[in-house]
């Protein structure tokens, strides 16, 4: 390093420990330091100047105490004893010592020395340590871009970090500038962490810039590697002109599933990424989750623990849980129903190692995955007869293989199953429709609601109007026939009742999904706090407005006071944007009216988007990558859920804030990586291929 180099560097340490000291030297009890002067006197003087400050019963200076360059005060014969914190007033009379005071005061605020720690404190201010390394490493920044991009890439498209070495040596052997450093493996997975660390920090700083609402979704698994795992998500707006949106926050590792550790390590999460306590309390809307007794427990649940800090969050249960919830409480009330699962469950260990493999119906899977399976069995109800007939003549297997084939094939040919088939084809195409929309990113609790009264409306009209598949269903009993398949009796087997059957899941559906939480540990309140809520929230949804001519005057107005005192929001605004709102006939939303309406849309109805990134986790941790560290999982899941493509990315500024702390690529201390492949044996045929 050069002396002008070394020169610089020295004097921007020196303006950035003034500038940090500044806040940390004296402290000011907020008492006055004299008799002399009363507290109202000594608040006007610490106001007209602000690097006044006390210690001891005597005055001191703050910006010439935070200035460690001592040579500034040699000039001029200036005096330190407003660095020593040692001022005091002369004289015995009151109105000398206001005198003194006010002279020593003045004289200190035009000394040499004073002016120049202050402009030192200014300079410290604009020009801080980081802008000068980041000067300073101008040279280095081209190719250590290079290398950040090919972490990058690395990063999107889920490759290990072995391929790391092997592109950067393809890029080289291109003509590509990409230095000698930060080439292996490990450089690799710490640049990765780098982009992570710095994309999720300017993520929450965006959302505290603007204040925006944010409601927290979360979700427990195990990951490949036998690691428990917490994954937290944010529903929140980033700018205040656009619909909020999900943002996956961290993945979490837990050393226990009890509710106080998930409460302890999600508060932790959210606290080090800038929603501390203070944030929370006037920005946080929702916590939703599954409904898991450690999550919604009435005692000690997470979501009580939650609701016990922050009094006025709203507590939600996945509605595509819910769903579920609603469909085993069907199957256990109509216990014909069983007789139709298991058979579907010795289909599907028979071809579970087929290539056309059918899954299980009525698990806990979610229901859109029941309904492919019964499609399944239906579309391909001939080729399954014709397979159990061959497999039950075939000689090459064993009696009792027979006998089985023999029986599912009786089964699978009886008009009782055909009728099942079908009813449950028809009942869960319709659930299976409501799932996936409850799934969609853009669905909010009022849709939601429309969406469930409309299926509750069509499943209680299958019992008068029986769908499509019911209808070919009788026609093919009539007949005798069902395409090419024989159909006949099955005294052995008990119809599924398709009145009781239908009447049990309307019941159900209305019982589990018009509540903000279901299930015998929630509170009954959940219900009324529901109605509640969405009587509130259709008021925003033209769709659930009166006709004009019979909308009563302040229609709505109280509902939207509800709706600002619920989230902390100014009520006269709100008022005057929805009146706005209700003359208008585009479908723009008011500015008075956007910040209600944005945090109306904060609110989760599910944790599709949960499961949607463990998914994503199952897509990084392959079984060749179990060791992976859950924190590193959590960066690599981040960019590639989040990240820009790689040629909308820049990362200059990354490389700049790694720089800060890091090598460069081009960094001749540092030891080259060695080739990650076995070179130790060269293969004889290289010398002629």
């Amino acid at each position: 390093m050069d002396h002008s180099t070394r020169d610089v560097v020295s004097s921007a340490a020196a303006a950035a420990n003034a500038s940090a000291s500044t806040e940390a030297v004296g402290s000011s009890t907020g008492s006055s330091p004299f008799h002399v002067w009363s507290e109202e006197m000594w608040a006007t003087k610490k106001q007209i100047y602000p690097w006044i400050d006390s210690k001891d019963g005597k005055l001191g200076c703050k910006v010439c105490c935070s200035n460690t360059d001592l040579s500034v005060f040699k000039i001029h014969g200036s005096r330190d004893e407003w660095r020593a914190y040692s001022v005091s007033p002369c004289g015995v009379e009151r109105s000398k010592m206001l005198t003194s005071l006010r002279k020593k005061i003045m004289k200190h605020q035009k000394s040499y020395g004073h002016m120049t720690a202050q402009r030192i404190l200014d300079n410290a201010k604009k020009e801080t340590l980081e802008k000068v390394c980041d000067r300073m490493n101008t040279a280095h920044v081209q190719a250590t871009c290079a290398v950040f991009r090919t972490a990058y890439h690395i990063a999107l498209s889920n490759r290990p970090f072995s391929d790391h070495f092997g592109l950067l040596d393809l890029q080289g052997e291109n003509g590509v500038d990409i230095g000698i450093g930060l080439h292996s493996r490990y450089s690799a997975a710490q640049i990765v962490d780098h982009i992570a660390e710095q994309m999720r920090k300017k993520a929450c700083q965006r959302i505290q810039t603007i204040k925006g609402k944010v409601s927290v979704l979360i979700d427990e698994s195990t990951s490949l590697g036998s690691i428990t795992t917490l994954i937290v998500y944010l529903k929140c707006e980033t700018d205040k002109n656009f619909d909020p949106h999900f943002v996956f926050l961290e993945l979490i590792e837990l050393p226990n599933q009890w509710a106080d550790t998930i409460v302890q390590h999600l508060l932790k999460c959210l606290s080090s990424h800038g929603f501390d306590d203070a944030y929370l309390r006037k920005h946080l809307v929702a916590f939703a989750s599954d409904g898991a007794s450690v999550m919604l427990g009435r005692k000690s649940g997470v979501a009580k623990q939650l609701s016990e800090r922050y009094p006025n969050i709203l507590t939600w249960h996945c509605l595509n849980h819910r769903l579920e919830l609603a469909v085993g409480d069907t199957v256990l009330d109509v216990r014909d129903v069983n007789h139709f699962q298991a058979f579907m469950d010795k289909l599907y260990t028979i071809y579970s190692r087929s290539p056309h493999t059918l899954g299980r119906v009525l698990s806990t899977r979610w229901v859109a995955s029941s309904f492919r399976t019964v499609s399944a069995v239906w579309h391909n109800f001939d080729s399954l007869s014709a397979h159990f007939s061959y497999a039950k003549m075939d000689e090459r297997r064993s009696a009792s293989d027979r006998n089985v084939y023999g029986g599912l094939l009786k089964r699978l040919s009886s008009k009782q199953f055909v009728l099942d088939l079908a009813l449950m084809y028809d009942a869960l195409h319709e659930l299976a429709l409501l799932s996936e929309s409850l799934q969609k990113r853009t669905t909010s609790v009022t849709y939601a609601d429309r969406l469930i009264n409309r299926s509750i409306r069509v499943i209680d009209g299958m019992g008068e109007h029986p769908r499509t598949k019911v209808l070919a269903a009788l026609t093919a009993v009539s007949e005798g026939r069902l395409s090419t398949v024989l159909l006949g009796d099955n005294p052995k087997t008990v119809s599924i009742d398709r009145q009781q059957f239908l009447r049990s899941l309307s019941n159900n559906l209305r019982h589990r999904l018009f509540t903000t939480a279901s299930g015998p540990s929630v509170a009954p309140e959940a219900g009324a706090d529901y109605a509640s809520l969405i009587s509130q929230l259709k008021v925003l949804d033209r769709e659930s407005w009166p006709p004009a001519q019979t909308m009563p005057t302040g229609y709505g107005e109280m509902e939207i006071s509800q709706l600002c005192k619920r989230f902390g929001l100014p009520t006269l605004s709100a008022i005057n944007g929805f009146r706005d709102f209700i003359e208008s006939t585009g479908d723009a939303t008011p500015d008075d009216l956007r910040p209600l309406m944005n945090c109306t849309k904060v609110i989760p109805c599910s944790t599709a988007e949960c499961e949607r990134g463990f998914s994503e986790m199952n897509l990084v941790i392959t079984p060749t990558r179990t060791k992976l560290l859950i924190e590193r999982v959590s960066a690599l899941m981040f960019i590639h859920l989040h990240g820009p493509p790689l040629k909308q990315w820049n990362p200059e500024e990354y490389v700049k804030t790694w720089l800060r702390c890091h090598r460069s690529a081009e960094d001749r201390r540092m030891r080259p990586a060695s080739d990650p492949r076995n070179t130790t044996h060269p293969d004889p045929l290289w010398r002629f291929i």
